[in-house]
């Protein structure tokens, strides 16, 4: 965790709004605890989701719809952090441009993406550091 997520926990969206998603991503679980389904690898990405405002609540749900989906902050301004989980890269891509298309959703951006698998027997993870 960085030391400003610590000191600055209580911020809120508004306070910094970069800072506050990179200390909101220090929040989620740890790859490493994460079970695998079945298979030998895991795709884990961040993705930063803008929406309208007055229809976030619904962009939500519908995100929630789709599979290996969680979303675990919604802002007042529409700003949505969500996580794809799944086995394949492709997978993860073809639910990014999912949420892409799906209505009242002006635009959705990975900012993370870690991947694992038994073979390599590491971890890797990208970060934006825009």
């Amino acid at each position: 965790m960085h030391s400003s997520c610590r000191k600055d926990a209580g911020a809120g969206p508004r306070q910094g709004c970069l800072q506050w998603l990179r200390c909101l991503l220090c929040t989620l679980p740890d790859p490493g605890n994460r079970i695998h389904r079945g298979g030998d690898t895991v795709n884990i990405s961040g993705v930063l989701v803008h929406a309208r405002p007055q229809r976030a609540a619904a962009v939500r749900e519908r995100l929630l719809a789709l599979p290996g989906t969680e979303v675990h902050a919604v802002a007042d301004d529409g700003r949505i952090v969500v996580t794809v989980e799944d086995e394949s890269e492709g997978i993860v891509a073809d639910t990014l441009l999912q949420i892409q298309g799906l209505d009242d959703v002006l635009s959705a951006a990975m900012v993370y993406h870690y991947f694992d698998s038994n073979e390599e027997g590491e971890g890797s993870h990208e970060t934006d550091k825009a």
